[in-house]
């Protein structure tokens, strides 16, 4: 235990939204507790966290789930809803509140991240519904970019009630992809045992958001 001279070590993986609003305090009562400890916080796309847990390149990754996930232990910890907006200052914004699916046709998508589209079915690609995307890792730009009324892109609920760059921004209905709502939670590989300080930090994440 680590109470008894095992010195701690946390390898973790998180993506954006997790690092601007929970990993701050998490990591803090980690360090609170383990003032030692050796620890290593690496901020990627959603997906790349997974993928990191999965090459070894983390211990435990903490964002949203993907629907396929074989070789990775799950822990829910809480629901989070991705709703598409668009700035009510837009130039498209008449259209889109119209008839947005041939609308957004002729916008682009900000995405953190664009993985490879032969990863993904067809059905599952909704950025073939969106001229182009932009693949940018900044949330500041990225809502300061959909603000400003350039591209249309999803925000979670997480980022909408903490940012009064997200004043100028309605949701874009209608269609069956306008909402998106995702489990969030911790990762780890199936065929591994958590170290001692992994554990403390499960630990801390139930007390946070306890079941």
């Amino acid at each position: 235990d680590i109470r008894h001279g095992e010195q701690a070590k946390l390898s973790l993986a998180v993506n954006g939204t997790i690092n601007r609003y929970h990993a701050p305090g998490l990591v803090l009562a980690f360090t609170e507790k383990h003032p030692n400890a050796h620890l290593q916080l690496e901020e990627l796309p959603s997906r790349q966290v997974l993928q990191a847990v999965v090459n070894g390149g983390a211990e435990i990754g903490m964002g949203p789930f993907q629907s396929h996930m074989p070789a990775l232990e799950t822990i829910p910890l809480f629901e989070e809803l991705r709703t598409l907006v668009v700035a009510r200052n837009h130039p498209a914004i008449d259209e889109l509140r119209r008839d947005p699916l041939p609308a957004l046709a002729e916008l682009p998508l900000l995405a953190s991240f664009l993985d490879d589209p032969e990863e993904r079915p067809g059905v599952e690609r909704i950025r073939d519904h969106f001229q182009r995307v932009w693949e940018v890792r900044s949330i500041s730009l990225r809502l300061r970019l959909l603000a400003e009324g350039h591209a249309v892109g999803y925000v979670s609920d997480q980022i909408l009630v903490h940012e009064s760059l997200c004043e100028n921004l309605e949701d874009i209905r209608g269609l069956p992809f306008s909402r998106i709502p995702r489990s969030v939670g911790l990762v780890k590989r199936r065929d591994s045992t958590p170290s001692a300080g992994a554990r403390n930090f499960i630990r801390l994440c139930r007390e946070r958001w306890p079941a």
